[in-house]
């Protein structure tokens, strides 16, 4: 249960033959321009990945390997996205979006 938090999720489906785009599927607690803006402005105080979680079980297992560790983990903030590649990402989901959002929709 998440209280006094503000939620976008945004979901793109793989591309098959019947929608080569893929699905988008959007939803928002507030308006979605506003959340991604507010984003944009933010400087995250906590970013995870599937690969973090994969890291600590592996951690647990382990109980060891500290070096191997600190590489997985350099590995893993080398492959995140840019805050630009960010930036473009949002820009270009606005223009597919156009400039009003909706509520919760799958295109």
């Amino acid at each position: 249960l998440l209280c006094e938090v503000e939620v976008a999720l945004i979901i793109f489906g793989t591309p098959t033959t019947l929608k080569p785009t893929g699905k988008l599927c959007q939803y928002s607690s507030k308006d979605i321009d506003m959340l991604l803006t507010k984003f944009l402005q933010l400087e995250p105080t906590e970013v995870f990945s599937n690969q973090d979680y994969d890291l600590k079980d592996l951690k647990e297992k382990e109980k060891g390997g500290e070096e191997e560790r600190e590489d997985a983990l350099a590995r893993n903030r080398r492959e995140c996205a840019s805050r630009e590649e960010l930036q473009s990402a949002v820009k270009s989901l606005r223009h597919t979006l156009g400039a009003n959002s909706a509520p919760p929709t799958c295109l």
